[in-house]
């Protein structure tokens, strides 16, 4: 039916929809159930001699074969298949890889035995699961030798990862950077963030000192106007001090404004500073304070 289709049709979508309720219909007593639709699609691709996207990044993915010819045994096919998963998850590494199955499977058994590629594609789900399941494994395993040598450094990557700019792209983003910051600096954080927040973003609180921040990611010098913003946003929210923060630089005019109303300005300079508090095992408990002019 799909070769008598596709010399017809040379649309992939057509044919997968065309076929499916055929295929349910008559032949899945025959050749079995697949609930993955993806699947299905992966074996219309397959018999449309249409080769099928390779997750694994091998040079020799070709030549991916289980056994050392192609059978018809659903048995060996299953057994070496799991082999190859516990095998493969040592890699560590978690990723998208039924395409890659499928394709395996298909490379280890006759072409024409579409009854086993079949009854081999129930079975994928399950592969995959068991290769998940190593990879968690084989991970915790990893981590608890290397906590054990106190190497600590893939946790380090991960903390300095959390508190890069590169991927911030937004105002909401910058916000939420500062957000984790301030948390993990040792402040608690309200965060506004929102239409009608009278210039405050963030509303920051160590002991009994209150902090109004507002937080600015721009591409040009800031002026006047958020310290004007924040500094009348102090007694609305019974805020001691007033800070903004910025990714870029402020005008020499907004600089004087702050000294005068003792407004806190931390640019993209001090940003970095602020940031390294946060790798530091010890740091002055009101770090903000180090940044007063």
């Amino acid at each position: 039916i799909i070769f008598n289709m596709q010399q017809e049709i040379k649309s992939f979508e057509v044919v997968r929809d065309k076929v499916k309720p055929i295929y349910e219909e008559f032949y899945q007593k025959d050749f079995g159930y697949i609930e993955d639709n993806i699947h299905f699609a992966m074996i219309i691709r397959m018999l449309m001699n249409r080769q099928i996207k390779k997750d694994l990044k091998s040079e020799d993915v070709e030549a991916l074969c289980l056994l050392k010819e192609k059978t018809n045994d659903f048995d060996a096919v299953d057994s070496e298949m799991k082999k190859f998963m516990i095998e493969f998850a040592k890699t560590g590494e978690l990723m998208d890889i039924n395409g890659m199955v499928i394709y395996i499977l298909r490379q280890s058994i006759e072409s024409n035995n579409l009854e086993l590629l079949f009854k081999l594609l129930g079975e994928v789900g399950n592969y995959v699961k068991l290769y998940k399941q190593e990879v968690e494994i084989n991970n915790k395993i990893s981590a608890k030798e290397r906590y054990l040598r106190g190497d600590f450094s893939k946790e380090k990557e991960e903390i300095s990862g959390k508190y890069t700019l590169n991927n911030i792209t937004t105002g909401t983003q910058f916000e939420l950077y500062l957000v984790n910051l301030f948390k993990e600096l040792g402040y608690k954080v309200k965060h506004n963030g929102k239409s009608g927040d009278q210039g405050c973003d963030l509303v920051l609180k160590i002991g009994d000192y209150v902090y109004a921040v507002q937080a600015k990611y721009y591409t040009s010098k800031l002026g006047n106007t958020p310290v004007q913003e924040i500094t009348g946003a102090l007694k609305y929210y019974n805020a001691n001090q007033g800070v903004v923060i910025t990714n870029s630089s402020f005008t020499a005019g907004a600089e004087e404004l702050a000294i005068a109303n003792n407004v806190i300005l931390i640019d993209g300079e001090d940003l970095k500073k602020l940031t390294d508090f946060v790798f530091e095992e010890t740091h002055p408990t009101e770090v903000l304070k180090e940044f007063e002019k």
